[in-house]
C-alpha cells in the first residue's frame, strides 16, 4: 500500500500520517538536498542529539 499524502502544510502532513499510520512523529527535521554527504550526516546527527538520542563515540 502506498504511503502518499495530499497535503496543503506540514502539519496537514503529520496530522494525516500520525491518524493513518498510528504513530506519533517525535521531531521532523528539513534536509537540504543540496548538501554534501558529510553535511547531511552532521545535520541529522545533530537533529537526533537535539531530540534527546545519544550516540557512542567512534574509536579510532
Amino acid at each position: 500500500m502506498s504511503n502518499i499524502y495530499k497535503v496543503n502544510s506540514l502539519e496537514d502532513y503529520k496530522k494525516q500520517r500520525e491518524k493513518k499510520e498510528g504513530l506519533k512523529n517525535i521531531f521532523l527535521e528539513r534536509i537540504d538536498p543540496k548538501k554534501s554527504r558529510e553535511e547531511t550526516v552532521e545535520q541529522l546527527i545533530s537533529a537526533l542529539k537535539k531530540n534527546g538520542w545519544k550516540f557512542k563515540e567512534e574509536e579510532k
